[in-house]
């Protein structure tokens, strides 16, 4: 028996559309694995959570566990609460070595998803790729109060128009917590020269901010002459998968 397993370390959502998300993560990653365990767990609002799956692999004889935080970009969660769990979890159970490893981040796999769920998007309203030279790129994040993660959402959208050759691009977040809000800036996308907005919600998965998200934009819609076309957010995917491969690679075993 392999005594070693990977635990996929999700946020939580109250929608089941976003844990039933994670699962289908891990699913995918079982596909890799044939020969290792995968589970998933949610640091809150959704079960079972981290501590409950660790439990259970340690007592069917599991004994290293590869935590891969499925987690955009970094926080509070990824720089202060999920590696005090793990060192908490690895302090109860005797003989147990958790290995941590960093968060998604950008790189070349995320740029060629969000191109990904853009050229998907296109294809379902028109059928075809687009030219975007004429386009508005506007990409949406949730923000944070870490300013670093924040700056993530600019360089990601950065990326995203330098590979897809749009005309512009703009970034707004939709927490509270953070500025410019997604209203402010469809206030100033609707006086620009743009007629057709690509919006991408920078999101790992379905929940309640891409709920806002969409909100917001049906609003913009109502009230501006302008053609706007929703991507999905990453989602479950097989580039998802390559990327997590590398921070399995990357992690660190925990010090006690």
């Amino acid at each position: 028996m392999n005594d070693q397993a990977i635990l996929l370390c999700g946020h939580g959502s109250r929608k089941k559309e976003g844990v039933q998300a994670l699962a289908q993560l891990a699913g995918k990653m079982q596909e890799r694995y044939s020969d290792i365990t995968i589970e998933h767990g949610f640091l809150e609002l959704a079960r079972p959570d981290y501590h409950e799956v660790i439990r259970r692999l340690y007592d069917q004889g599991i004994r290293r566990i590869h935590a891969l935080p499925v987690f955009l970009f970094a926080g509070v969660h990824m720089n202060y609460e999920i590696p005090e769990l793990m060192k908490q979890y690895q302090s109860e159970m005797e003989g147990l070595e958790i290995s941590l490893a960093s968060h998604i981040g950008i790189g070349d796999e995320l740029i060629r998803l969000a191109e990904k769920r853009i050229v998907e998007a296109e294809y379902e309203r028109y059928g075809k790729s687009l030219d975007h030279t004429n386009d508005l790129l506007l990409t949406i994040g949730v923000g944070s109060s870490i300013s670093e993660s924040n700056a993530d959402i600019a360089k990601l959208t950065r990326l995203i128009w330098e590979k897809t050759h749009f005309g512009f691009s703009e970034y707004a977040f939709i927490s509270k917590l953070t500025f410019p809000s997604v209203a402010e800036v469809l206030k100033i996308i609707n006086h620009m020269p743009f007629e057709r907005i690509v919006v991408f919600p920078a999101l790992l998965f379905p929940g309640i901010f891409l709920d806002k998200v969409f909100m917001a934009i049906e609003e913009f819609r109502k009230e501006a002459n302008k053609e706007v076309i929703f991507a999905e957010p990453f989602g479950p995917d097989d580039l998802l998968v390559d990327i997590l491969e590398k921070r399995k690679q990357e992690a660190r075993i925990i010090q006690s």
